[in-house]
């Protein structure tokens, strides 16, 4: 089981207060939820007819009047907010509501609260257990649904979709993602999962393929009995300045790191770097931290905004996390340009390359949302008029 994050309400065992609890889980034989208290973060195992979700309305347009049932907020020992009672309000003088909460020997004393502690009652149906799915993990992407990185992706669809819980399960020998919720939220999970797990699935085999190129040319350069010298050319001779850093600061560091030594060659051709050392590691170690590149890749036009994000966001998480020097677009002839370590621009290649494949998601998700929300609007155009 995983923590949902669903915000429910569970009924106190009195029956006169809805405790404030989030979704953990559906119990072995799906009978019964498993839920975790706001208050005091203890859980509870309780029936489905005890727990329902917490309502959203408008504080703005509540307008009670004297007469009417509400609930009314209530607190814990710690001033957390543990539930909702049911009162009825006796009056509203001053800004400030009276009112009596009810309790087994009927009505108690009058209590007073400000607007913002209470709330319409909430009519919402019981959760339903029976509307519980799953999907079945593919093999290859088992590691990434269980990542933080395929977590967040679960809570999101569950967000979209309106789930209660959508979380992945590898309790079994089957590992799925399991789905609770209305039928058709379901439904709208169950395709935006395939959508996932498509684009998923392809950024998945990119890896891989790359892992394996990787050790394949290690042993090719095994096999060249090359373990104690690398090389390479500097493609952008404005990097030689920063392989060598201002009085030489960045090349002396990296030898001293590694005892290694460091040639930086010009000639007719393209500058070139050799590093000589006592073990393969070291070599390796100081070209991962003296090979600087530039690199410039051309975005197209209908991916410019999917790629920077409002403000240039995206574009800037790609930099801090890949750990490049810079990243600049230049919209002129929509090109980023990137400049660091080959280490970072290949990171931030990745990055960019999986995070442009969602475009495709993010578009197939809202047209399938908009295929819904038409599909509502026709359902309640047709029932128009049918009533007495």
């Amino acid at each position: 089981m995983a923590d949902a994050g669903c915000t429910l309400e569970v009924r106190a065992p009195k029956g006169k207060i809805w405790q404030a609890a989030s979704l953990v889980g559906v119990e072995s034989g799906g009978e019964k939820i498993r839920v975790r208290l706001a208050e005091d973060g203890t859980e509870k195992v309780v029936a489905g007819d005890d727990v329902r979700q917490a309502p959203v309305f408008d504080l703005d347009s509540f307008d009670p009047v004297a007469g009417a049932e509400v609930e009314v907020v209530q607190y814990g020992d710690d001033g957390s907010q543990a539930g909702w009672a049911l009162a009825t309000l006796l009056k509203v003088k001053g800004g400030f509501y009276f009112v009596s909460f009810h309790t087994e020997k009927g009505k108690g004393p009058e209590r007073i609260f400000e607007k913002e502690h209470l709330r319409p009652v909430c009519e919402a149906e019981p959760i339903d257990l029976s509307s519980t799915s799953s999907k079945t993990i593919p093999d290859e992407l088992v590691g990434w649904a269980t990542s933080l990185d395929g977590r967040e992706c679960l809570r999101f669809l569950q967000v979209k979709s309106g789930l209660l819980m959508c979380y992945p399960d590898t309790s079994g020998n089957l590992p799925k993602v399991q789905l609770v919720g209305s039928a058709e939220a379901i439904r709208v999970a169950r395709l935006m999962l395939d959508i996932h797990f498509y684009h998923q699935n392809n950024i998945q085999a990119y890896h891989h393929r790359r892992e394996t190129y990787v050790n394949r040319l290690e042993e090719l350069k095994a096999e060249m009995n090359v373990k104690e010298m690398e090389q390479f050319e500097v493609e952008d001779e404005s990097m030689v300045g920063l392989i060598i850093g201002k009085n030489g600061q960045n090349i002396n560091a990296v030898q001293e790191k590694y005892e290694v030594k460091i040639d930086v060659v010009k000639g007719s051709g393209p500058t070139t770097v050799k590093i000589r050392g006592d073990s393969k590691d070291a070599v390796l170690g100081a070209r991962a931290e003296v090979e600087f590149m530039s690199r410039d890749i051309i975005i197209a036009e209908d991916q410019v905004g999917w790629v920077l994000g409002k403000g240039w966001k995206n574009l800037e998480d790609i930099k801090d996390k890949a750990g490049v020097m810079r990243i600049n677009f230049n919209a002129r002839d929509s090109t980023l340009s990137m400049v660091g370590l080959r280490s970072a621009i290949e990171t931030a290649e990745m990055l960019l390359e999986s995070h442009t494949q969602y475009q495709q998601v993010y578009q197939d998700m809202s047209r399938e949302e908009r295929v819904l929300n038409e599909s509502m609007d026709e359902l309640f155009k047709g029932g128009k008029g049918k009533g007495k």
